[in-house]
């Protein structure tokens, strides 16, 4: 397999999750071990166990749940519910069992002060280099957009439409 990528889709664009979606995708359909970190859960779920199914064990799907995004819910465990997710990253980042890891939302909990940029960064380190990673969110710190192989900036450039 050819050196992974580290690819970060960022923006002010409340749907900037689909592009990332469509490269794991992609990479199943071509038979790649896919492991998708879902931050911030939706409250509508994808049809995960459809997926796994159909992907037959080459789709692992962890979800740290809604109540992350949740913020009339205290910090302290949101906090404690969002490093316990980031070590589920860094499993599976370190596992080698996967040839791409979807972080998805992951930004937005660095945003929300839930999780240091600095262990991210630590965490992202630690990818073997065949690895390919995709971290997305509303907001990316400087440092990771310096270490990405490619950033994709969302957001509305059409005064016409709104979000």
């Amino acid at each position: 397999m050819a050196e992974g990528l580290l690819m970060v889709y960022t923006g002010t664009d409340p749907e900037n999750h689909y592009s990332p979606a469509g490269q794991y995708f992609r990479a199943l359909g071509r038979g790649l071990r896919v492991c998708v970190i879902e931050f911030v859960a939706r409250e509508n779920g994808i049809g995960v166990s459809a997926l796994q199914e159909a992907f037959e064990g080459r789709l692992k799907y962890h979800a740290a749940g809604p109540e992350l995004s949740d913020e009339s819910n205290p910090v302290a465990p949101r906090r404690e519910q969002a490093v316990r997710a980031l070590r589920a990253a860094r499993d599976a980042i370190e596992s080698g069992e996967f040839d791409m890891v979807l972080l998805d939302r992951l930004l937005d909990l660095t945003a929300d002060g839930l999780v240091d940029s600095a262990e991210v960064m630590d965490v992202l380190s630690k990818r073997p280099p065949n690895l390919h990673i995709i971290v997305s969110g509303h907001s990316s710190p400087d440092e990771l957009l310096q270490a990405a192989d490619l950033v994709t900036h969302t957001g509305n450039t059409n005064p016409g439409i709104s979000n």
